[in-house]
């Protein structure tokens, strides 16, 4: 009879531990699907960009349009963007017809060798698809920052544009604010932590 009674305790704990269990699951599935949404949301506007912008180059390379021209569509479309859309960016810029261009006007230091860097060689690698860069090392700025970038109809010219990780830090910091979660580690795709909920930038 007590090891009846034992096991009828020791099965409703077992009930209740597994039930609790379960809704823990459940609630962090949740909080994680709300986050990954907003991230979602705020690199889908860079997205479009991207897409707007390398639709315009396409039809400009098409057209045979010189370096020169093409530099002054990326300055304004670059203006347009860090003025109207987000301020997390520096602009637009790209390796077009064998030469680096920039919106925002950088001249890189002697040396500098636009198709080895990560916005570049990901961007040849994924085809004509949008590629989203890992976070790396900005040559310009110096930060951390995360590229979106698409290789351009001629299968040689890239057009990107750097992303600071501000928004995706707020983004974490404010999921543990609002209550909704305890801690939010945001990881890229090598899961290499990109934000957490403590701010150590």
């Amino acid at each position: 009879v007590i090891a009846f009674f034992i096991g009828i305790v020791l099965a409703f704990y077992n009930m209740l531990y597994q039930e609790k269990r379960n809704n823990i699951i459940n609630n962090d599935k949740a909080t994680a699907k709300e986050t990954a949404d907003q991230l979602t949301e705020h690199l889908s506007t860079c997205r479009d960009v991207i897409n707007l912008t390398a639709f315009a180059l396409d039809e400009m390379i098409k057209g045979g349009a010189d370096n020169s021209e093409i530099l002054g569509y990326i300055v304004k479309q670059s203006t347009a963007v860090t003025s109207a859309v987000f301020e997390s960016t520096t602009g637009l810029y790209g390796y077009i017809n064998g030469e680096y261009l920039d919106g925002a006007r950088w001249v890189p230091e002697k040396g500098y060798d636009p198709t080895s860097r990560p916005w570049y060689v990901k961007a040849a690698e994924k085809g004509r698809d949008i590629t989203i860069v890992d976070p790396y090392t900005d040559v310009h700025s110096g930060t951390t920052m995360i590229a979106i970038s698409k290789l351009l109809c001629d299968g040689k010219s890239v057009v990107a544009m750097d992303v600071s990780l501000d928004k995706i830090y707020t983004i974490a910091e404010d999921a543990v604010a609002s209550g909704i979660s305890d801690i939010e580690i945001i990881l890229d795709s090598s899961a290499r932590v990109v934000a957490r909920s403590e701010k150590k930038r």
